[in-house]
């Protein structure tokens, strides 16, 4: 179903794409209205091909019969998952694998108490510097920007001409998060990254988070914002839109099959080609994109918009995150996330995960048949930086050879912390 079809008429129960088109429609072809007169070059022409009257909704598997029914036959067909937060909490306690994005339907206690307005005050009386990064229209780099005149801009009508952006703050709105990241099958990057920042004791001392790696953080897009083609490759990310509408247009890893080239080539450029599937996302609405997909996505804001959302890992599909961050080290495709110092240290803390919660992780797979796919692709993280040598061996439960004079200095120092008696893990 075209955005651009009319909409079905005589029909007693809708298809949930039929119910959001009857819904949305109008706005979202006043939209692109806007986008056709405002288009030029580079990012504007971008963002103008990246939802026309063509583009398709995404079609939908339901996984909560409550919610109704969707166009797909089965999951497999399917762009997207729907589900309540209460369903899906039964699916991830039963074990069940997320390979699709979902669309999260919960009903939280705090609704309506997050709004733009308000967080707007909580920007500029918890900032300490005078300014922010900010993401426009015009540039993929971030410029810098007065929090005062960004407040004053976002408290004007809404027009698509600047298309600003402030993304990865720190979480001002403390909104009530979604049920599942409750679950411990998906809090193994919120541990590892506390690992990094000390012990759990009552003298940890503070330290500063990389921002790359937030387990929670605030979005704030202004009319026209668009993110620009990117994926999510290092890990999964979940957001709650507090605020305003969302267009999410994504597009499948089958669709991207001939693709990753180009897009890799083209980068911020690449344009959709009629790929690209529509998702909206209404006011409390979470969206999950799983670890380990490599869904390419770009995301529209037709009016200001406030979210709340994490990065996650999921105890489930480890091997498969790991995985999509060596494809994406080796194939230099454009993520969204910075490859920052954190990731091989990361990456490194999960040697006691491993040898603590084999039987978890490993899912449907027998023990050593895990162990090997586990070392191989460690093996694989090694070569490209984001692993040290001996990290392989340990999470295989193997002992490496002793260093030798020749012996990089950091492989020494894990060596000697993990089998000669030394004071813990390198980090």
């Amino acid at each position: 179903m075209l955005i651009s079809s009319q909409c079905v008429e005589g029909i007693e129960e809708l298809t949930i794409e039929e119910s959001l088109h009857s819904t949305h429609r109008v706005e979202i072809a006043a939209y692109i209205e806007k986008l056709t007169t405002t288009t030029g070059e580079g990012r504007r022409r971008t963002r103008a091909q990246w939802l026309t009257p063509n583009t398709s909704w995404a079609t939908i598997c339901v996984l909560s019969e409550t919610l109704g029914k969707g166009r797909a036959r089965d999951e497999q067909e399917a762009d997207v998952l729907y589900c309540t937060a209460a369903d899906f909490v039964v699916h991830a306690r039963a074990g069940k694998l997320f390979r699709k994005p979902l669309v999260i339907k919960e009903k939280f206690a705090d609704h309506g108490m997050h709004t733009v307005e308000l967080f707007l005050t909580l920007l500029q009386e918890s900032c300490s510097q005078s300014g922010l990064d900010v993401q426009t229209i015009n540039t993929k780099e971030k410029v810098p920007m007065e929090i005062d005149a960004l407040v004053d801009l976002a408290r004007r009508p809404s027009s698509v001409e600047h298309g600003l952006a402030v993304t990865n703050l720190l979480n001002l709105t403390k909104a009530h998060r979604p049920l599942f990241t409750m679950l411990p099958r998906f809090r193994v990057l919120e541990t590892l990254s506390e690992r990094l920042q000390g012990n759990a004791g009552t003298k940890m001392e503070s330290v500063a988070v990389d921002s790359s790696w937030h387990v929670g953080f605030n979005n704030l897009a202004l009319s026209g914002a668009f993110s620009g083609p990117e994926v999510n490759a290092l890990c999964g990310i979940w957001l709650r839109n507090l605020e305003g509408i969302k267009y999410w247009m994504i597009i499948s890893e089958a669709s991207m099959a001939s693709e990753w080239e180009a897009f890799k080539d083209k980068g911020d450029e690449w344009l959709p080609g009629g790929r690209e599937r529509l998702i909206v996302l209404e006011k409390d609405d979470v969206l999950l994109v799983p670890p380990g997909l490599r869904v390419v996505h770009a995301v529209h804001s037709p009016v200001t918009c406030l979210t709340e959302g994490g990065m996650l890992w999921d105890e489930v599909s480890i091997l498969e995150t790991l995985r999509t961050i060596a494809w994406t080290r080796e194939s230099g495709v454009m993520t969204n996330e910075d490859m920052s110092h954190r990731l091989p240290r990361i990456i490194n803390n999960l040697k006691r995960l491993v040898r603590a919660r084999a039987n978890k992780l490993r899912g449907s797979q027998g023990s050593t048949q895990f162990l090997e796919a586990l070392e191989t692709v460690m093996q694989t993280l090694e070569h490209s930086g984001c692993v040290t040598a001996p990290c392989a061996y340990i999470l295989a439960g193997r002992q490496p050879a002793p260093p030798t004079a020749s012996t990089p200095k950091r492989q020494v120092q894990v060596y000697t912390a993990r089998y000669r008696g030394g004071e813990g893990d390198v980090m």
